[in-house]
């Protein structure tokens, strides 16, 4: 009996998935159409050892979840118009195999918390709702040229090792990295060149190994860096050259960059705040603002 479907999206599984589900499996399907979170773990506390991703290799094929099964759920349209509008909520799960949504219009949220992405993330010219993978770890994730309705969350101990890309995206809502870790000390950590967000973007007690990039990106509120240590000691640590932002810089408060921090020809229609801050580079400028525009107060 326990084989047997139990709600209608495991009716019209296709096959292949439908004969080998795992318990998380399970767990999607029965919560995807009520827009519950589905807890992969024993339980949905952040805290908790058993929930942490950095040791998901030590987690049982019963929390494996296949990246092609979330893939179907978003782009199969019999299987997506059954999802609850809260969309496609996960926690604590090991997603197996690339997530491939790139091209992929998807009419809800996808939240991906405390999940371990065991490859990596092709996120390109995905339309959604909004994207959350708070306390998640992945490899890289190119999400270049995404359009997200409302807000972006790569917060609360997420953790990338690779690059994590945005480069042209639209962001509706914020871009959240509050507590954040991307590390790619080769190349580039975090790269938005170019992209819009119309909220805030937030990187406050953030850390980064190799370069940030918000080159020509425009903020529509402010750039908020506060407590966030960012390393790149062979090049720039942080590069918003031509960027706009609407509101205030904030790059104090315990900040640190190893490697130039970058602000040439920006605009900052607000003030720029690097009070107790720490900028250092062993071959070059640690804070350059040459044609920069500041129309409020430098602190």
């Amino acid at each position: 009996m326990a084989d047997e479907p139990t709600n209608d999206l495991e009716l019209i599984l296709p096959a292949g998935f439908r004969e080998n589900l795992s318990e998380a499996e399970r767990r999607l399907l029965r919560a995807a159409p009520k827009g519950e979170l589905a807890v992969c773990g024993p339980n949905a506390d952040d805290k908790a050892p058993a929930n942490d991703p950095a040791k998901a290799d030590g987690w049982g094929s019963e929390r494996e979840i296949r990246a092609d099964l979330i893939r179907w759920l978003c782009v199969d349209q019999e299987a997506s118009r059954r999802i609850d509008a809260r969309g496609v909520r996960v926690y604590g799960a090991k997603v197996t195999g690339e997530l491939d949504l790139s091209v992929v219009v998807v009419p809800f949220p996808l939240s991906l918390s405390r999940c371990r992405l065991i490859a990596d993330c092709n996120l390109q010219y995905l339309k959604i709702v909004a994207l959350y993978l708070d306390g998640s770890f992945t490899r890289s994730v190119n999400a270049d040229g995404t359009d997200v309705r409302g807000s972006v969350f790569f917060r609360n101990g997420f953790s990338a090792r690779g690059e994590v890309r945005l480069s042209s995206a639209q962001i509706g809502g914020v871009l959240d990295c509050d507590g954040g870790s991307f590390k790619n000390p080769s190349g580039l950590a975090l790269n938005a060149d170019g992209a819009e967000v119309r909220g805030y973007v937030f990187l406050r007690h953030a850390s980064a190994e190799g370069e940030v990039i918000l080159l020509r990106a425009r903020i529509g509120n402010n750039l908020e860096c506060d407590g966030g240590e960012f390393r790149n000691p062979n090049g720039r640590a942080l590069n918003a050259d031509s960027a706009e932002i609407i509101g205030n810089v904030f790059l104090g408060y315990g900040f640190s960059a190893d490697g130039e921090v970058s602000l040439v020809e920006a605009k900052i229609e607000g003030s720029l705040d690097c009070t107790d801050a720490v900028f250092r580079n062993r071959s070059g400028y640690a804070l350059n603002a040459i044609r920069a525009e500041i129309k409020g107060e430098f602190f």
